[in-house]
């Protein structure tokens, strides 16, 4: 019902949130790194994308997007039943946009 859909829109809205919360953390940690301490990482970094060539030549990104469709279903657009409407927007108004600032 109505209140599945609320959890869920919540839930994913405190998902979103705690990965920008997260990502910022993560990025003022980064800088907050000397450059010594982050040439450590490009080092690492450069190690395993070496090894990855090895172990699979010619893949690219690109394999996993844009000419790889097949497979892949495509989404069918449902149909409205007789009498179906979107009346329950108005008495359940999304609750996350009313939710006190973090």
């Amino acid at each position: 019902g109505p209140l599945v859909g609320l959890i869920l829109v919540c839930l994913f809205l405190n998902l979103y949130i705690n990965l920008v919360t997260d990502s910022f953390f993560v990025f003022h940690q980064w800088h907050a790194l000397s450059r010594e301490e982050q040439a450590k990482y490009y080092e690492l970094a450069r190690k395993e994308r070496q090894l990855h060539m090895q172990l699979y030549p010619g893949w690219s990104a690109r394999d996993n997007y844009a000419g790889n469709q097949q497979g892949k279903k495509k989404k069918r657009k449902r149909d409205k039943q007789p009498g179906e409407t979107n009346e329950h927007r108005e008495y359940f108004p999304n609750p996350c946009l009313s939710l006190p600032p973090i």
